[in-house]
């Protein structure tokens, strides 16, 4: 069974809007939109997990921001499942405890929403009505280790100015997902999870000569000129390549034996 979720899901604050906001809906929205695989990233502060991306404090917290939330949706929609990856971001402060030994307090607060996988892909009947936490941090286990699961994330593009970066990116995520596909483990008692990032962004800075596009997480995720619905679909046209480069991209009109590459296409 799939399921799908954004990258950051509690990210919707930041001073830099191309590479600190990932979201702009509330985590109720999301789920309400169908949303069932929530990336939760904590800065553990004063003995509490605050909402944060990198040094950006999101200006919510994990109980009233993610579980209160998760809970409420819970209860209306019994029959659904919320997969939750749970890590530690940015720097801790002013604790006196672990991570761990705060997030078993969150725990214990909410029983009623967490389940208890026996193994490490547990059917949706075992597990309904609760959270399955995917478990990046260390400490006592309450769930599923991340790193357990069979995982493609590949993030970092580079420099996206070169289309074949950014194809890169696309050929990592087909081999996941033929791989997945051929997996004779896949539906046994021995199986797991597979998790397959869409998302990627750059380390790079976008060059004062750029001024329309960038592979920002945005850009990676919709192929829009820029953060707006309303913005150019067709992105980055004007550099030319032999045909048979990047072959799973879209190409527009052939010139003197070269192809026009679109980078992306959101239809």
């Amino acid at each position: 069974m799939a399921r799908y979720g954004p990258l950051g899901s509690a990210q919707i604050l930041g001073w830099n809007t191309d590479r600190a906001v990932n979201q702009t809906m509330n985590l109720t929205t999301q789920l309400n939109s169908g949303i069932r695989y929530i990336d939760i990233r904590c800065r553990h502060y004063n003995n509490s997990f605050q909402m944060h991306h990198g040094p950006i404090f999101q200006r919510a917290g994990f109980g009233s921001g993610v579980l209160d939330p998760i809970r409420t949706f819970l209860r209306n929609n019994p029959n659904e499942t919320i997969l939750m990856r749970v890590q530690e971001e940015h720097e801790p402060q002013g604790n006196t405890r672990s991570f761990g030994a705060t997030f078993a307090e969150y725990h214990s607060r909410y029983s009623d929403i967490f389940g208890n996988p026996t193994s490490n892909n547990p059917t949706l009947g075992e597990v309904r009505g609760r959270i399955i936490l995917l478990q990046q941090f260390s400490g006592s286990l309450f769930g599923i280790n991340y790193g357990s699961l069979d995982i493609q994330d590949q993030w970092n593009i580079a420099s996206g100015l070169f289309p074949g970066n950014i194809y890169n990116k696309w050929i990592a995520i087909r081999n996941h997902f033929n791989r997945t596909m051929n997996d004779s483990n896949r539906s046994s008692a021995n199986s797991r999870i597979y998790l397959n990032h869409l998302s990627a962004n750059t380390s790079s800075i976008r060059p004062p000569l750029v001024t329309d596009w960038w592979p920002y997480p945005w850009f990676v995720a919709s192929g829009y000129q820029r953060r707006f619905n309303n913005s150019s679909e067709e992105v980055a046209t004007s550099l030319q390549s032999q045909a048979y480069n990047w072959p799973d991209y879209i190409r527009a009109r052939s010139i003197v034996g070269l192809r026009l590459t679109l980078f992306c296409r959101n239809k």
